[in-house]
């Protein structure tokens, strides 16, 4: 099957890899920039209970519940709580990341639904996606942008002098809480349709390439999201032709940018 004919089956998919490319590696010049580069991790690992936690609702109450929704509550959630200042550390994030972890698997031994359906709303595919994924994935890359461009200005001063805020009347807190909110949007979602493995590596990766490369912040994202797209889309049809893991290619070709980017630096 040539790559046209295949055209049907990778469409959906590579449209989802461009727009979560973007928006995570937006993301993640943030996430960066406030030395938090392991909250991606974080909030998809707690995201993806909440997808447990729903089919173990739906099991024990017979009430119908979306595990898409119980994702992005849960990854809502937990962001801001990694927003206050003294909760979000590095020691907070890795005894969330261990604690969700567990219960992921405590909670999944109890869950008698097809393990297929549960795997594949956890972990995602990064191979096969639905139009829905692009709905949705468009939607959450709109909600971040728009909290973005209403608030930009206020998030640049929290992220780099976030202890001289409160003396110009800025809560760090709020912003912090907005800015974490919009991140898990964009991760849950893209968790959901993708894996967290590959929505952890165009997070960071891109992010990182952008920072070693850029000269101001304008150059730093449109580098970033232009390493991501190339990364999911060249790392997809590697993976397509080769019969490769696609997660596991998308990352590689990320990680091939930010290795050169690192040279050019050096």
């Amino acid at each position: 099957m040539n790559i046209i004919d295949s055209f049907e089956i990778w469409r959906d998919a590579v449209a989802v890899l461009i727009i979560s490319g973007i928006a995570l590696s937006f993301a993640g010049v943030w996430i960066s920039l406030k030395k938090t580069v392991f909250l991606p991790l974080v909030l998809s690992s707690f995201s993806s209970l909440g997808v447990v936690t729903a089919f173990l609702f739906s099991e024990l109450t017979g009430i119908s519940s979306s595990p898409y929704l119980f994702s992005l509550i849960f990854a809502v959630v937990i962001s801001l709580y990694f927003a206050h200042p003294r909760l979000g550390g590095t020691k907070g994030q890795a005894s969330i990341y261990l604690i969700s972890s567990s219960l992921i698997f405590i909670t999944g031994s109890f869950i008698r639904a097809d393990l297929h359906d549960v795997s594949s709303i956890l972990f995602g595919n990064a191979v096969l996606a639905e139009p829905t994924d692009v709905i949705f994935a468009a939607a959450g890359a709109t909600v971040l942008f728009t909290i973005f461009a209403l608030f930009y200005k206020k998030f640049l001063f929290v992220s780099f002098d976030s202890e001289s805020a409160p003396a110009f009347g800025i809560n760090s807190y709020t912003y912090d809480a907005l800015m974490y909110g919009s991140f898990a949007v964009v991760i849950s979602i893209s968790s959901r349709a993708i894996g967290s493995f590959p929505v952890f590596g165009l997070t960071i990766l891109p992010a990182f390439t952008g920072l070693n490369i850029g000269r101001n912040m304008k150059t730093v994202f449109i580098i970033s999201g232009v390493t991501a797209v190339v990364s999911a889309v060249s790392g997809y049809f590697i993976s397509f032709f080769f019969e490769l893991p696609a997660g596991a290619s998308i990352v590689m070709v990320a990680a091939f940018f930010y290795g050169i980017s690192h040279i050019r630096r050096s």
